[in-house]
């Protein structure tokens, strides 16, 4: 029985492994593909005749932070435009909590709602900086609406961002809007924290976080091996078993 355990857990072992490296390599990829869709943009932007904005904006704390991908200044505001490079057709309303992504196979893969994204982003923006901030979100992917009437409001195609964007940065959607003085020492004070070092640290631990967060099932493997030293365990006498026991009820009482 014992043998069958051992062999068993070894097995369990190896798939973990397997599902786990398959997991990472799917990750790094829907981050690299992520990355493009935000290069896309700021591509498109400078072809639109906008260079003044900043990149990699992070907000919060380690804990309940956000990355902003693009903040343009407005008329007395700032925006958030948060890219999205999906493919396939999307299925959701802007009070969905959840989209889906249908893809060419016609399976549904779940992604967060972007606009409850951005707009998180833009409320943890307002807080940091003081001013009023508005967001979007751009679709930059081969991706369309389900539904005929289009994307719901706060997002858009990027083939449509050249009409759009000068309206978005005209008009704040609820009207809010500060003097440009205090608007430009807001954007100032951003842009100050895009090098310095606390606000370089904060950033650092926010994609710390996140990269242990969303890592691909990091229990399986000390999962399959303490199973594994379960199954062995039946090889030890009660003695030394309880020992074992004993040792190891400490260290996790003390960690």
């Amino acid at each position: 029985m014992v043998l069958i355990l051992v062999a068993l857990s070894l097995v369990f072992c190896l798939k973990a492994v397997d599902i786990w490296r398959t997991q990472e390599d799917q990750l790094s990829a829907r981050q690299a593909v992520g990355k493009r869709g935000e290069d896309t943009l700021r591509t498109t932007l400078i072809d639109l005749g906008y260079h003044d904005w900043l990149d990699g904006i992070h907000v919060g704390d380690a804990s309940r932070g956000a990355e902003i991908d693009l903040v343009l200044p407005g008329a007395g505001f700032l925006l958030v435009l948060e890219a999205k490079n999906w493919s396939g057709i999307v299925h959701g309303t802007k009070n969905d909590q959840d989209w889906f992504l249908e893809g060419a196979d016609g399976n549904h893969r779940p992604r967060r709602n972007p606009i409850n994204q951005a707009s998180r982003q833009a409320r943890l923006l307002a807080k940091q900086t003081g001013v009023p901030v508005a967001s979007c979100c751009i679709m930059v992917g081969r991706s369309r609406p389900a539904t005929p009437e289009g994307y719901p409001l706060g997002v858009v195609p990027l083939g449509e961002l050249a009409e759009a964007l000068p309206a978005m940065l005209a008009c704040h959607p609820k009207k809010r809007r500060v003097d440009q003085a205090a608007l430009r020492d807001a954007y100032a004070a951003l842009q100050r924290s895009t090098s310095d070092a606390t606000g370089q640290k904060a950033a650092e631990d926010y994609r710390t976080r996140m990269a242990a967060v969303f890592a691909p099932m990091p229990w399986l493997t000390p999962l399959a091996i303490a199973v594994l030293c379960a199954a062995l365990a039946g090889f030890l006498e009660d003695g030394v078993l309880l020992e074992v026991q004993m040792v190891l009820g400490r260290f996790f009482f003390l960690s």
